[in-house]
Parts: structure tokens; C-alpha cells; sequence
């Protein structure tokens, strides 16, 4: 009779598990995996975004290192299922992520055993409280360990001071510390790909993904419909020594890097044309060959009048762009801008 008993008490059990099984594949489809049928499984959760500053742990040969992260690398938990579960004994668990470390998994671990209840599954309940609750247990169980350790309070950056008591995460290595950051950045990058954004200068709201991917020094946001127009009509003005910003006031210009992204090919070349003669015409002393049939660039002595082309042998003199007329002689552009002088208001340099 009692073997009887056990045995439809194991078989209730195995079908409460095959029950909640199916129901977690549903919730959690491709982030679940099956490890060993009916016995163990793997499913990876996205631990709600929480303000934190992850801190690289201090040592007696480094100072401690701070980064401000909205999002966390996903948790992976590991459940495995006794034949009692959930009659008398809960699940069998594991929490990972590299940016975990065990020893300060206990308090989570009292968390998740206080919430089961025998003869009630307990499964999506846990996972609830991973993914609502990990990262505020998971630090302060780190505060209550390391308090002994860390000397000193950590600075926070400035971006957060108007934020309310950011969490604080500790990190063993700075491997570990550029994954944070690098997930968090990737993340930011989706979020922004997903939502809306206006632009300023055509009106409209837009995808992120409207947007450009290399953003502006400055931080000012256009679709890069918007600013590729921007950068082409600056191009045909001759305007590629400095490409500003489009935002009125705005003294900051578009890196070289953004513009070579944006332009198609064929505009790049003309763009580096345009750019290698921005970079000979700004060096002092040089001029160009006035003879119409020539126009050839002249590097010259800045110091002097005097230029000579070195493709057509003209020598001419720099301010009047005639032929050379010699030192002892009056240069006819210097007597023009005399003239003017006095009457306008204009410091007269002769070069």
C-alpha cells in the first residue's frame, strides 16, 4: 500500500515538472535549454536594467576603478529536478555569469529556498525574482562582505550625482570590468536602434537605426539623411577643412571618421582631393601661378614677395599676382590697399 502510495506521489510529481517545463519553454522559448530530459535545465535571463556602478575590486597594488552601467550581462541558471520536486524538496540550482562571484551568492541562494513551498512549483518564481531583484540582493551582500575591505567610499562621476543611490558592484578583474561595459554599451546601442529619436533639422521623428551609427563630438543628433546633405553641400562650397556641426551655435566639427563613413565612395575621393589641397593651400608661402594656362600650386619663401612656378619657370610677385617687379620697385597691390587705409579702417600687412 504505501509503495503504492510513493508511486503515485512520484508520478504527481513527474507531471507537475513536465507541466511547468512546458510552461517555461513558452515563456522563455530560444533562452531555454534542455540539458538532460525530464531532469535538468539551462535558462538564460536578462536581469532588469538597474543604475549600478561597477567597481574593479581594490588590492594592495591597484586603485579602485569606477563605471557607471545601466544593463548587465545575462544570468545563467542551472535547475535540476529531484523525483520529490515539488511535493517535499525544491530544485536543485545554479546562478552564472562571469560577472558573479559565489561568494556572495548566499544571500541569493536564502532568498530562492525561502520562496518554496512544498507541494507548490517554484520555478518561475525564482526566475521572476533573478531577473526583478538579483543585481540589489547580489550588492548588498557584497557591501556586507567587502565592508571590512574597502577603505574608502568611491567618488561617483559626475553624470551621476542628480541619480538617487546607484548601486555598487564589485568586479575581481578588469577582464571582467570591460565585458560589463562593452554589454552595456551594446545594449544602449539596441535600445536607441529600437526607439524613436526627432531630428532637428528635417522635423522628423525617426528609427534609431535612421540615425547615424558614429556620433558627433558634440553629442547634437541628426538622421544621417540630414547630415549626409550637410556634408555634401559643404564639399561643393569648398568647405572640407572644417565641416561644423548643423546645430546653430555649435563650434565643433564632424570628425574625418564620420564623414568617410557616411560618404559613398565616389564622394570619398573627391573628398580626399578636396582635402589634400586644403592641407597644401593652408601652408605658408603657398600661392598659385597666376598665368591662366598654368595655375600650378608655388611653395615659396612666406618671408618674401617673390615666387617662382616650378612647372612653367613664371617668377611673380605674391600680392599683385604680376610678373616679378623687383624688390626696389613698388608693388602695385601695396599702393592700392594704402590708398584704402587710411579711409576704412584696415591694419595694412604686407607679406
Amino acid at each position: 500500500m504505501a509503495e503504492s502510495v510513493d508511486t503515485n506521489a512520484d508520478l504527481n510529481d513527474l507531471q507537475e515538472q513536465q507541466t511547468e517545463v512546458e510552461v517555461l519553454k513558452g515563456i522563455y522559448d530560444h533562452d531555454m535549454t534542455i540539458i538532460k530530459q525530464h531532469v535538468e535545465y539551462k535558462i538564460k535571463i536578462h536581469v532588469d536594467s538597474t543604475l549600478a556602478h561597477v567597481i574593479l575590486k581594490p588590492t594592495a597594488t591597484a586603485q579602485q576603478y569606477l563605471s557607471l552601467v545601466d544593463h548587465f550581462p545575462p544570468v545563467t541558471v542551472f535547475i535540476r529536478y529531484p523525483k520529490s520536486y515539488p511535493s517535499i524538496a525544491p530544485p536543485d540550482f545554479n546562478l552564472s555569469s562571469r560577472w558573479l562571484d559565489s561568494l556572495y551568492l548566499d544571500a541569493v541562494a536564502a532568498k530562492l529556498q525561502d520562496m518554496f513551498t512544498p507541494g507548490c512549483t517554484v520555478v518561475y518564481d525564482w526566475l521572476c525574482f533573478i531577473q526583478e531583484n538579483l543585481i540589489e540582493v547580489y550588492s548588498s551582500s557584497q557591501q556586507k562582505s567587502l565592508s571590512s575591505e574597502v577603505a574608502s567610499i568611491v567618488e561617483q562621476p559626475q553624470e551621476a550625482v542628480t541619480q538617487k543611490h546607484p548601486l555598487q558592484i564589485f568586479v575581481r578583474s578588469s577582464s571582467i570590468m570591460t565585458d560589463v561595459e562593452e554589454y552595456n554599451e551594446f545594449e544602449n546601442l539596441n535600445a536607441f536602434l529600437q526607439s524613436r529619436h526627432n531630428c532637428p533639422l528635417c522635423l522628423c521623428e525617426r528609427l534609431g537605426s535612421d540615425f547615424p551609427e558614429v556620433k558627433l563630438d558634440c553629442g547634437h543628433l541628426f538622421c544621417t539623411e540630414c547630415i549626409l546633405t550637410h556634408i555634401k553641400v559643404q564639399l561643393q562650397h569648398g568647405g572640407v577643412g572644417k565641416i561644423g556641426c548643423p546645430e546653430f551655435d555649435c563650434e565643433k566639427d564632424l570628425s574625418d571618421h564620420m564623414i568617410r563613413c557616411l560618404l559613398p565612395k565616389d564622394d570619398i575621393v573627391r573628398y580626399e582631393r578636396l582635402l589634400e589641397e586644403y592641407s597644401l593651400d593652408v601652408l605658408p608661402g603657398m600661392a598659385f601661378c597666376p598665368r591662366p594656362k598654368c595655375n600650378s600650386r608655388v611653395v615659396s619663401n612666406p618671408q618674401e614677395q617673390l615666387a617662382m612656378c616650378g612647372t612653367c619657370g613664371y617668377p611673380f610677385c605674391k600680392l599683385c599676382r604680376q610678373l616679378w617687379h623687383g624688390d626696389n620697385v613698388d608693388c602695385p597691390a601695396t599702393k592700392q590697399v594704402l590708398k584704402v587705409a587710411p579711409y576704412s579702417g584696415i591694419s595694412l600687412q604686407v607679406f
